[in-house]
């Protein structure tokens, strides 16, 4: 099975495995079972349905509403619905706390001391929210715009733990919360790795993992185990030589 980081690559892994099969003057042979990253963890997770995006927003929207009597109709929360799906997909993926990524914007002047105890790395990103925060200062005109988001943000961990309970009482899910579930089963011991495999990829043996980049907590997890389990293998995304080059600083990552 070759798992790929989007349909576009699979599709093109398709197109030059049958020229390869062509231009060899090969008889028809059987290919492999291609899935992306996002259907391998859905495969991994058969209980959980992945949802379309308007039942997802749609039911964001009721948890929405019950947290928020000054709701808007749901026409004018579609973008907000949209950015919210993103940022309970992100909370799940890097299996991040709620409770703390969704804390009360109030408690931000907590962050105002004289940081003597950051890092440079730290202070430069207590300067870039602080810059962020001042969008929201009192000026002219904006008090309507700082008054909704601070009202949205005061209750999204309520509306993310609604959410996810609603989804999880009619066996739907977002891709966030399929990541999140086939994370915490491995860490948790409730299955292995090649137990999970095997139920979710009956007959294969071996995954090929092609072409990813930047891993999330949850996909870097779940290839660790697969990799000690020794029923993985990854071709990444890079040239050796851009490895080596300890001067290349944007290879730091990879």
């Amino acid at each position: 099975c070759l798992v790929f980081p989007s349909r576009r690559s699979l599709s093109y892994f398709k197109k030059y495995l049958a020229e390869a099969i062509r231009s060899n003057g090969s008889s028809p042979v059987m290919a492999p079972r291609l899935v992306t990253i996002g259907d391998f963890f859905a495969a991994c997770s058969p209980r959980q349905k992945t949802s379309d995006r308007i039942t997802l927003l749609v039911r964001l929207y009721r948890s929405y509403c019950r947290f928020n009597p000054s709701a808007e109709p749901l026409d004018e929360f579609i973008f907000w619905g949209d950015v919210i799906l993103g940022d309970f997909s992100d909370v799940d993926k890097y299996l991040a706390d709620p409770h703390q990524v969704f804390s009360n914007v109030s408690d931000f002047k907590d962050l105002q001391d004289d940081l003597s105890h950051l890092t440079p790395q730290q202070k430069a990103q207590v300067a870039r929210l602080t810059r962020f925060m001042d969008n929201f200062k009192e000026k002219p005109g904006a008090g309507s715009a700082k008054e909704k988001f601070l009202r949205l943000w005061n209750v999204l961990e309520l509306i993310y733990n609604d959410f996810r309970d609603s989804l999880v009482a009619e066996g739907l899910c977002y891709d966030g919360m399929i990541y999140r579930n086939l994370a915490e089963r491995l860490s948790s011991g409730e299955q292995s790795i090649s137990e999970i495999m095997a139920e979710s990829f009956p007959g294969i043996g071996k995954f090929v993992f092609v072409g990813l980049n930047v891993l999330n907590p949850c996909e870097h997890l779940v290839l660790s185990k697969m990799q000690n389990a020794h029923i993985a293998e990854f071709c990444w995304d890079f040239a050796g030589d851009m490895i080596q080059n300890k001067d290349n600083k944007s290879s730091k990552f990879l």
